[in-house]
């Protein structure tokens, strides 16, 4: 009786050591995963913001030319 109540026990204390190292191995894996998922959004997120900006200067570089160009014909028409 004795032999197998140890057994038992060592049963259960390796189930639960393996339970145990799962439980500390596993988030560290899906928390990488989910930082580089993070990283990967914002780096998008930046690259969107800079071509909008990027488009906004150019439209505002061919409005200023054009207003210019208005404003020479204007003067130049007095």
């Amino acid at each position: 009786m004795i032999p197998s109540l140890t057994m038992k026990r060592l049963i259960h204390l390796i189930g639960l050591a393996a339970i145990l190292s799962a439980t500390l191995v596993l988030p560290a894996c899906s928390t990488s995963g989910v930082q580089d998922a993070r990283q990967s959004g914002l780096e998008n997120r930046q690259n969107r913001m800079d071509s909008r900006v990027s488009a906004r200067q150019e439209r505002w570089k061919v409005r200023g030319e054009r207003e210019d160009a208005r404003a020479q014909a204007r003067f130049d028409s007095w």
